[in-house]
């Protein structure tokens, strides 16, 4: 059961096989990333570290940023709730839902900018903790956002959480780390954005 806010009503719905299957079929060809709503790949959805299962209408791995303006448009009109899923790490249950799932961990994992003199670098939401540090450790650089999760949690979703770390005392949480986002241009539950600038250290 999904909850989608329009307006000033609350809808609550409930999609059987049938409409995921042709939701499935008509998002098919609006994306050039791979869609899946076939019964198996709503059952890998449907759980991430939490006790909690629930099954989604479907998900679909966005290649770019455009994959993912075009499924935002398509939920705004057919009123189909939308969640952005990093690694599915967290233990609260965030990304699972009755929605399209959008899973940012295949395409969008990219480090787009590096400004070792100011210490930043902007990456793109499926990006994993620790990929990300791999790459900046060759130039005396880290992200000091130290989740026990590194090595699965993207910086999406790690973003969306506001999460912290056994170090996060003397480098704050993830709030206190993100310099910019740059959204998508329509609302998205969850850790839906194109970009990231990330504050980075030296090592001491």
């Amino acid at each position: 059961m999904a909850l989608y806010v329009k307006g000033t009503s609350l809808a609550i719905m409930k999609f059987n096989d049938q409409q995921a299957e042709k939701i499935g079929k008509e998002v098919q060809g609006l994306v050039k990333g791979k869609v899946l709503f076939d019964p198996f790949s709503r059952g890998r959805y449907s759980t991430d570290s939490s006790l909690y299962q629930i099954k989604p209408i479907g998900a679909i791995l966005p290649k770019d940023h455009n994959d993912v303006l075009k499924l935002m448009e398509y939920s705004q009109k057919n009123s189909i709730p939308l969640l952005a899923r990093g690694g599915g790490s967290s233990q609260c249950g965030q990304t699972v839902s009755e929605a399209i799932v959008l899973d940012y961990s295949k395409h969008q994992n990219q480090v787009l900018e590096l400004n070792v003199e100011e210490k930043y670098v902007w990456v793109q939401p499926g990006i994993v903790l620790d990929t990300l540090n791999s790459y900046l450790k060759q130039f005396g650089l880290w992200f000091p956002v130290d989740v026990s999760t590194s090595s699965r949690a993207t910086i999406g979703g790690m973003t969306g959480n506001n999460s912290c770390g056994s170090r996060s005392l003397y480098y704050g949480n993830m709030v206190n780390n993100v310099l910019a986002v740059e959204p998508d241009h329509l609302p998205l539950i969850g850790s839906g954005f194109c970009s990231a600038a990330l504050e980075c250290f030296a090592f001491d």
